[in-house]
Protein backbone atom coordinates (compact mmCIF):
# COMPACT_ATOMS: atom_id res chain seq x y z
CA UNK A 1 0.00 0.00 0.00
CA UNK A 2 1.66 3.48 -0.76
CA UNK A 3 1.06 6.43 1.29
CA UNK A 4 -1.24 8.72 0.66
CA UNK A 5 0.40 11.64 2.48
CA UNK A 6 4.18 12.42 2.55
CA UNK A 7 5.51 15.56 3.95
CA UNK A 8 9.15 16.96 5.00
CA UNK A 9 7.67 19.73 7.47
CA UNK A 10 4.67 20.62 9.58
CA UNK A 11 3.86 23.19 6.98
CA UNK A 12 3.79 20.51 4.12
CA UNK A 13 2.34 17.76 6.03
CA UNK A 14 -0.97 20.49 6.56
CA UNK A 15 -1.21 22.05 3.02
CA UNK A 16 -0.95 18.43 1.90
CA UNK A 17 -3.65 17.26 3.97
CA UNK A 18 -5.97 20.32 3.38
CA UNK A 19 -5.72 19.64 -0.56
CA UNK A 20 -6.08 16.05 -0.23
CA UNK A 21 -9.97 16.99 1.32
CA UNK A 22 -10.74 18.74 -1.96
CA UNK A 23 -9.26 15.83 -4.76
CA UNK A 24 -11.21 14.41 -6.55
CA UNK A 25 -10.10 10.79 -5.29
CA UNK A 26 -11.42 11.38 -1.61
CA UNK A 27 -14.76 12.77 -2.74
CA UNK A 28 -15.17 9.58 -3.71
CA UNK A 29 -14.06 7.51 -0.32
CA UNK A 30 -17.53 6.57 1.80
CA UNK A 31 -18.72 8.38 4.38
CA UNK A 32 -16.89 7.10 6.90
CA UNK A 33 -13.40 7.08 5.25
CA UNK A 34 -13.94 10.62 4.78
CA UNK A 35 -14.90 11.31 8.26
CA UNK A 36 -11.71 9.01 9.40
CA UNK A 37 -9.78 11.52 7.17
CA UNK A 38 -11.03 14.91 8.78
CA UNK A 39 -10.26 13.83 11.94
CA UNK A 40 -6.72 12.72 11.33
CA UNK A 41 -6.41 16.34 9.33
CA UNK A 42 -7.86 18.03 12.30
CA UNK A 43 -5.28 16.32 14.39
CA UNK A 44 -2.10 17.30 12.12
CA UNK A 45 -3.63 20.67 12.68
CA UNK A 46 -2.76 20.91 16.17
CA UNK A 47 -0.29 18.33 16.62
CA UNK A 48 2.06 18.51 13.42
CA UNK A 49 4.28 20.94 15.04
CA UNK A 50 4.14 18.64 18.64
CA UNK A 51 7.58 17.10 19.24
CA UNK A 52 6.09 13.39 19.19
CA UNK A 53 5.89 14.06 15.80
CA UNK A 54 9.05 13.97 13.37
CA UNK A 55 9.32 13.96 9.88
CA UNK A 56 10.19 12.81 6.99
CA UNK A 57 7.03 11.59 7.65
CA UNK A 58 4.59 8.55 5.55
CA UNK A 59 0.59 8.93 6.33
CA UNK A 60 -1.19 5.43 5.01
CA UNK A 61 -4.80 5.19 5.04
CA UNK A 62 -5.47 1.95 5.80
CA UNK A 63 -9.98 1.93 6.65
CA UNK A 64 -10.16 -1.65 5.62
CA UNK A 65 -8.00 -2.84 8.31
CA UNK A 66 -7.74 -2.27 11.82
CA UNK A 67 -5.92 0.48 12.60
CA UNK A 68 -7.49 2.87 10.51
CA UNK A 69 -4.27 4.71 9.70
CA UNK A 70 -0.42 4.29 9.63
CA UNK A 71 2.18 6.96 10.24
CA UNK A 72 5.39 5.80 9.90
CA UNK A 73 8.11 9.17 11.04
CA UNK A 74 12.09 8.37 11.55
CA UNK A 75 12.41 5.63 14.04
CA UNK A 76 8.64 4.98 14.54
CA UNK A 77 5.91 3.45 13.60
CA UNK A 78 2.15 4.34 14.43
CA UNK A 79 -1.17 2.56 14.16
CA UNK A 80 -4.05 5.06 14.70
CA UNK A 81 -7.53 4.22 15.33
CA UNK A 82 -9.97 6.65 14.64
CA UNK A 83 -13.73 7.13 16.01
CA UNK A 84 -16.24 8.99 17.68
CA UNK A 85 -17.26 9.96 21.06
CA UNK A 86 -21.69 9.69 20.32
CA UNK A 87 -24.34 7.68 20.77
CA UNK A 88 -26.53 6.14 18.34
CA UNK A 89 -29.61 8.96 18.66
CA UNK A 90 -27.46 11.37 18.05
CA UNK A 91 -25.80 9.58 14.93
CA UNK A 92 -29.02 8.76 13.51
CA UNK A 93 -30.66 12.25 13.91
CA UNK A 94 -27.17 13.48 12.13
CA UNK A 95 -27.94 11.59 9.29
CA UNK A 96 -31.82 12.92 8.40
CA UNK A 97 -31.86 16.09 7.24
CA UNK A 98 -34.95 17.21 8.25
CA UNK A 99 -33.04 17.37 11.69
CA UNK A 100 -29.96 18.89 10.27
CA UNK A 101 -29.50 22.12 12.27
CA UNK A 102 -31.13 20.92 15.03
CA UNK A 103 -28.27 18.52 15.81
CA UNK A 104 -26.33 21.36 14.77
CA UNK A 105 -27.88 23.60 17.49
CA UNK A 106 -25.56 24.51 20.68
CA UNK A 107 -28.32 22.79 22.90
CA UNK A 108 -28.82 19.71 21.47
CA UNK A 109 -27.89 16.43 23.35
CA UNK A 110 -29.30 13.79 21.79
CA UNK A 111 -29.28 10.62 24.84
CA UNK A 112 -29.92 6.85 25.15
CA UNK A 113 -32.94 6.71 26.96
CA UNK A 114 -36.59 5.90 25.36
CA UNK A 115 -35.93 4.20 21.80
CA UNK A 116 -36.94 6.54 19.23
CA UNK A 117 -38.15 6.08 15.79
CA UNK A 118 -37.01 8.90 12.80
CA UNK A 119 -40.60 10.16 12.75
CA UNK A 120 -40.02 10.30 16.69
CA UNK A 121 -37.17 12.44 16.68
CA UNK A 122 -38.43 14.41 13.90
CA UNK A 123 -41.57 15.17 15.77
CA UNK A 124 -39.43 16.10 18.97
CA UNK A 125 -37.29 18.39 16.82
CA UNK A 126 -40.60 20.01 15.52
CA UNK A 127 -42.38 20.45 19.37
CA UNK A 128 -39.04 21.35 21.26
CA UNK A 129 -36.31 22.48 18.99
CA UNK A 130 -33.00 22.15 20.43
CA UNK A 131 -34.42 20.77 23.40
CA UNK A 132 -32.84 16.77 23.39
CA UNK A 133 -31.13 16.71 26.62
CA UNK A 134 -32.42 14.57 29.34
CA UNK A 135 -29.38 13.95 30.97
CA UNK A 136 -29.04 15.33 34.62
CA UNK A 137 -25.08 15.60 34.45
CA UNK A 138 -23.67 16.06 31.35
CA UNK A 139 -19.78 16.10 32.50
CA UNK A 140 -21.02 12.17 34.00
CA UNK A 141 -22.58 11.26 30.54
CA UNK A 142 -20.03 12.39 28.59
CA UNK A 143 -17.44 10.31 30.31
CA UNK A 144 -19.11 7.37 30.88
CA UNK A 145 -20.10 7.46 26.85
CA UNK A 146 -15.86 8.22 26.43
CA UNK A 147 -15.07 5.48 28.84
CA UNK A 148 -17.41 2.78 26.88
CA UNK A 149 -15.63 4.31 23.67
CA UNK A 150 -12.18 3.25 24.70
CA UNK A 151 -13.28 -0.36 26.16
CA UNK A 152 -14.91 -0.81 23.27
CA UNK A 153 -11.47 -0.06 21.00
CA UNK A 154 -9.44 -1.21 23.14
CA UNK A 155 -11.29 -4.59 22.73
CA UNK A 156 -10.80 -4.30 18.88
CA UNK A 157 -6.80 -3.47 19.86
CA UNK A 158 -6.58 -6.79 21.35
CA UNK A 159 -7.59 -9.16 18.63
CA UNK A 160 -5.44 -11.14 16.69
CA UNK A 161 -6.17 -9.41 13.34
CA UNK A 162 -5.17 -6.04 14.92
CA UNK A 163 -1.70 -4.80 13.58
CA UNK A 164 0.75 -3.68 15.82
CA UNK A 165 2.71 -1.40 14.32
CA UNK A 166 4.48 -1.12 17.70
CA UNK A 167 3.18 1.84 19.06
CA UNK A 168 -0.85 2.54 18.70
CA UNK A 169 -2.92 5.23 19.57
CA UNK A 170 -6.55 5.97 19.84
CA UNK A 171 -7.92 8.85 17.79
CA UNK A 172 -11.21 10.28 19.28
CA UNK A 173 -13.80 12.89 17.60
CA UNK A 174 -16.20 14.25 20.58
CA UNK A 175 -19.48 14.69 18.69
CA UNK A 176 -21.21 15.42 22.48
CA UNK A 177 -19.78 18.25 23.30
CA UNK A 178 -21.29 21.30 21.67
CA UNK A 179 -20.28 24.33 23.50
CA UNK A 180 -18.98 26.38 21.33
CA UNK A 181 -16.55 27.82 24.41
CA UNK A 182 -15.20 24.47 25.52
CA UNK A 183 -15.21 25.41 28.81
CA UNK A 184 -16.00 22.03 30.24
CA UNK A 185 -13.31 20.37 28.29
CA UNK A 186 -10.08 20.80 30.62
CA UNK A 187 -12.60 19.64 33.47
CA UNK A 188 -13.68 16.69 31.55
CA UNK A 189 -10.29 15.55 30.14
CA UNK A 190 -9.33 15.76 34.19
CA UNK A 191 -11.86 13.43 35.54
CA UNK A 192 -11.37 10.66 32.71
CA UNK A 193 -7.38 10.98 33.02
CA UNK A 194 -8.19 10.31 36.68
CA UNK A 195 -10.89 7.41 35.64
CA UNK A 196 -8.15 5.51 33.44
CA UNK A 197 -5.86 5.71 36.54
CA UNK A 198 -7.78 4.60 39.25
CA UNK A 199 -9.14 1.75 36.42
CA UNK A 200 -5.20 0.85 36.16
CA UNK A 201 -5.97 0.96 32.29
CA UNK A 202 -2.39 1.69 31.46
CA UNK A 203 -1.20 -1.22 32.80
CA UNK A 204 -3.62 -3.77 30.63
CA UNK A 205 -2.27 -5.69 27.73
CA UNK A 206 -2.23 -4.48 24.70
CA UNK A 207 -3.43 -1.15 25.45
CA UNK A 208 -3.71 2.07 23.55
CA UNK A 209 0.06 3.99 24.25
CA UNK A 210 -2.13 7.45 23.34
CA UNK A 211 -5.83 8.12 23.78
CA UNK A 212 -6.44 11.78 21.63
CA UNK A 213 -9.47 13.30 21.80
CA UNK A 214 -10.72 16.71 19.76
CA UNK A 215 -12.98 18.76 20.48
CA UNK A 216 -14.48 20.01 16.71
CA UNK A 217 -16.42 23.39 19.02
CA UNK A 218 -13.73 24.49 20.70
CA UNK A 219 -11.04 23.56 18.28
CA UNK A 220 -9.48 22.24 21.50
CA UNK A 221 -7.36 18.46 21.65
CA UNK A 222 -6.24 16.39 24.57
CA UNK A 223 -3.83 13.81 24.59
CA UNK A 224 -3.56 11.11 27.80
CA UNK A 225 -0.65 8.99 27.94
CA UNK A 226 0.51 6.78 30.90
CA UNK A 227 2.59 9.63 32.13
CA UNK A 228 1.11 12.78 31.61
CA UNK A 229 -2.52 14.63 29.73
CA UNK A 230 -2.05 17.81 27.73
CA UNK A 231 -4.49 19.55 26.68
CA UNK A 232 -3.83 22.37 24.05
CA UNK A 233 -5.83 24.87 21.46
CA UNK A 234 -5.77 27.84 19.32
CA UNK A 235 -6.48 30.97 21.11
CA UNK A 236 -8.50 34.12 18.87
CA UNK A 237 -4.91 35.40 17.62
CA UNK A 238 -3.85 31.80 16.11
CA UNK A 239 -1.47 31.09 18.96
CA UNK A 240 -0.81 27.84 20.18
CA UNK A 241 -1.37 26.92 23.98
CA UNK A 242 -0.87 24.39 26.03
CA UNK A 243 -1.64 23.42 29.57
CA UNK A 244 -0.23 19.83 31.51
CA UNK A 245 -3.60 19.08 32.90
CA UNK A 246 -2.14 15.90 35.21
CA UNK A 247 1.28 14.14 35.26
CA UNK A 248 2.27 11.66 37.54
CA UNK A 249 -0.80 12.39 39.86
CA UNK A 250 0.21 15.56 40.40
CA UNK A 251 -2.50 18.45 39.41
CA UNK A 252 -0.49 21.35 37.46
CA UNK A 253 -1.62 25.08 36.95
Amino acid sequence: MNPYIQAGSARDLIGKLCADWEMPETLKLSKTEREERCQIMRFFELAAKKPFISYPLSLFHTSKKNPDFKLEMPNLSVGIEASCITNEQLERAGSLESLQNACDSPDAFLVPGPKRTNSQLESAATEHYGEFNNVEDESNFWGEQTLNMIDRKTKIRRRVNYTDYGSNWLLLSDKLSQVPNGIEFPTRIQTLDTELQQNAYWTFDCHFDRIIIYDEPSKRLAMLSPDASELWWVDQNERFLSQIILVHDRVLN
